[in-house]
């Protein structure tokens, strides 16, 4: 008897209507074994091909995350390998809780390294290894339910991020937070959310990347609530939440002690949560065509779809007169794409543009989660990532990189399971790509194409 096809994976619990895509049989060949992981393989293989030269050539990178790992991570890194065992207490240069420096400090003790810097590949290959493996298990879960033509289309945008590249080649929690997130999302929408290994995944995520662990409680609560375990729900997240609590109370925060009080102020900063909708608006473009059909047919036929988009428009028309929202590289928004256009049209100090691409990202996120309520499957996704958008607001820096990646694997991953075996217009497929190419033209000019030709011999 053959084995299960790997869109099996996806058979939902109680309580939540099937949010699975059964192929065809006459296709069975295509989507099981093997065949199925022919474009995962392809795709994550273009994936460490950009990635992997600059590693292993010890690049460092001169902005961004490469900036970022020489003046934060490494020196926490180099800190764990000289005093292992201070978790609670000790000199901080990351903002981040002390487990990802931790862990690499480990496999550095292991190795016999007593100090690591960007010539470390073998940390650095440990660093990518986690940062690829969420990126992997998307694309062989996207591979599952699509065509392949149409699984290459929906991956593409997770290999070519500059965001997810960089978060990959250079220390720091970005690529291992977003890894854990993207399991935890899986196991969702694979397993009941009530599992030893959603524990596991969402204590993963704390301690890597608390940031992102708003996009976990987003997608599993909505996950517990449709399935009715939401008791159970409690106790899966605990350990999660506790680990959170036991720091903040020993920091009196979730940053710790010591560190710089610009790198994060406290507060509530509306311009955030418009700056980072307006990434999501300007990926909403591109992902909203390749669903543009349904999508306007809901909005025809649906009057409560028609109140709630316009209700969004209201609400952040609103927040966008309260606060400035003019371009502002001080403020922590270089180097975006949303930000940069935000600058084109100024008046007053607000930022049109941004306006106009913050309504597009959250008419992108409710007509998405509609559409994967008017096939009966959850919406898991969209609920995490509206969540995580709005924690954003406690983050004064609006920088792209905190969006972007989980904006594209979320709306990959929904409309995989929203499209199944129908085709894409092939004119609808050209916008993505073009945004994609963009994550390659930034590599481009970050140098680390040049710096590896050069370094080869």
């Amino acid at each position: 008897m053959p084995g299960p096809s790997l869109a099996a994976l996806g058979t939902a619990f109680p309580g939540q209507s099937d949010i699975s895509v059964q192929l065809p049989q006459g296709d069975a060949s295509s989507a099981t074994g093997l065949a199925t992981l022919r474009v995962p393989a392809l795709l994550i293989s273009f994936f460490a091909l950009l990635c992997l030269p600059p590693l292993l050539l010890g690049l460092a990178g001169r902005d961004g995350l490469a900036w970022d790992a020489i003046s934060f991570h490494i020196p926490q890194i180099n800190y764990f390998i000289a005093h292992p065992f201070a978790l609670m207490s000790y000199e901080a240069t990351a903002t981040t809780l002390p487990f990802y420096h931790f862990t690499l400090a480990q496999c550095a003790g292991w190795l016999g390294l007593d100090h690591i810097d960007n010539a470390s590949r073998a940390i650095r290959l440990v660093h990518f290894a986690i940062s690829a493996s969420g990126i992997l298990a998307a694309l062989i879960y996207i591979a599952a339910r699509t065509r392949r033509i149409d699984a290459l289309i929906l991956g593409v945008p997770l290999v070519t991020s500059w965001h997810m590249l960089s978060g990959a080649i250079f220390f720091g929690t970005d690529g291992p937070g977003l890894s854990f997130s993207l399991i935890a999302l899986l196991l969702l929408l694979t397993r009941r959310p009530t599992s030893s290994l959603h524990a596991a995944a969402f204590l993963a995520v704390a301690a890597t990347r608390h940031m992102m662990l708003p996009y976990v409680i987003g997608a599993s609560l909505w996950a517990a609530l449709t399935s009715h375990a939401f008791g159970r729900w409690l106790m899966t997240m605990a350990p999660a939440v506790l680990l959170l609590m036991l720091y903040f109370v020993a920091w009196g925060g979730l940053t710790p002690p010591g560190m710089v009080a610009g790198l994060n102020p406290s507060g509530l900063f509306v311009h955030s949560l418009l700056g980072q909708l307006a990434v999501v608006g300007v990926w909403g473009i591109g992902y909203g065509l390749l669903r543009w059909r349904s999508w306007q047919a809901m909005c025809i036929g649906r009057s409560q779809l028609r109140h709630a988009l316009l209700g969004a428009g209201i609400a952040l028309t609103i927040m966008w007169l309260a606060v400035p929202t003019g371009f502002a590289p001080k403020d922590g928004r270089f180097g975006s794409i949303a930000w940069s256009v935000a600058e084109l049209f100024i008046v007053a100090d607000h930022s049109i543009p941004i306006l106009v691409m913050a309504i597009i990202g959250a008419a992108s996120i409710i007509l998405c989660a509609a559409d994967c309520m008017e096939q009966g499957k959850a919406p898991l996704e969209m609920a995490g990532l509206a969540i995580f958008l709005c924690g954003l607001m406690l983050t004064y820096a609006a920088y792209q990189r905190y969006s972007e990646p989980l904006c594209i694997a979320s709306f990959s991953i929904a409309v995989s399971r929203l499209q199944g075996r129908e085709r894409f217009s092939p004119l609808a497929v050209w916008p993505l790509m073009l945004l994609s190419s963009a994550g390659l033209f930034r590599f481009w000019q970050a140098g680390l194409i040049q710096a590896t030709l050069a370094g080869l011999p």
